[in-house]
């Protein structure tokens, strides 16, 4: 999602490609995982902040973040590495796979829905299973698995606390008056919350609920839904 509101945000083309987990058709994504492109000179790039450097670089001198001090640019640093290595797991594999109501009830069906032919669809339980298993090793390695869930909500917690600290010189934009790259990554982080609470089974002391009172991150949510939010739903659901 940052990858879509980065190109919606600098005006550059692309099509977007929905996951299709029997499309063979498809180059293997260079990294294991989505999402990935082919750039404008064929290349395939894995990993959405690797492709925003790249995209970045051939703007020059129009780069997104090209305005930047040293300071800001630290800051933003900071803001997206907490929400790419902290609040990524304990908001999205915690809410949406580990508990289990909300991967059967909603996280299942959205993943496979019309993905699997009507001939194998009675499989489709045991396929969902796979799925989990496998993002619950990940879940388990990368360390924030090994945690109670009461644990994981308290993190979450302290993690959308100190994002929206972070967000307290927001005007309109995470860095002022024009917008930059992390503005993106905030962008999709506080949607994926917001969405959370539409659909998911949270935590009461999770991230998702302490997002009710983060005025700065609510204002910078509405803020690019204004700007920004009809051209993103436009680019990934046109038919």
């Amino acid at each position: 999602m940052k990858l879509v509101i980065y190109c919606t945000i600098t005006n550059t083309p692309f099509d977007y490609v929905p996951f299709d987990i029997l499309d063979t058709s498809r180059p293997e994504a260079p990294k294991g995982k989505y999402p990935y492109v082919r750039l404008r000179n064929g290349e395939i790039m894995g990993d959405s902040q690797f492709i925003i450097e790249q995209l970045e670089k051939e703007r020059g001198a129009q780069a997104l973040d090209s305005w930047l001090s040293e300071g800001q640019r630290m800051k933003a640093h900071v803001a997206r590495r907490l929400m790419e290595e902290s609040l990524y797991w304990c908001i999205e594999k915690e809410t949406r796979w580990r508990v289990e109501d909300n991967f059967w009830n909603v996280t299942a069906p959205k993943y496979l829905a019309g993905q699997l032919p009507s001939a194998i669809a009675c499989l489709t339980k045991f396929i969902g299973g796979m799925f989990r298993k496998e993002m619950m090793k990940l879940y388990w390695s990368q360390g924030m698995g090994r945690h109670t869930e009461d644990e994981v909500s308290l993190l979450s917690r302290d993690d959308v606390r100190s994002l929206d600290w972070l967000c307290c010189d927001c005007s309109p934009y995470f860095h002022g008056s024009q917008p930059s790259t992390i503005d993106a990554v905030l962008h999709a982080f506080v949607s994926l919350m917001k969405l959370n609470l539409e659909g998911y089974t949270c935590h009461p002391d999770g991230g998702e609920h302490t997002l009710a009172s983060c005025k700065n991150l609510l204002a910078h949510y509405d803020h690019m839904e204004r700007a920004y939010g009809k051209r993103i739903n436009d680019a990934c659901f046109k038919t």
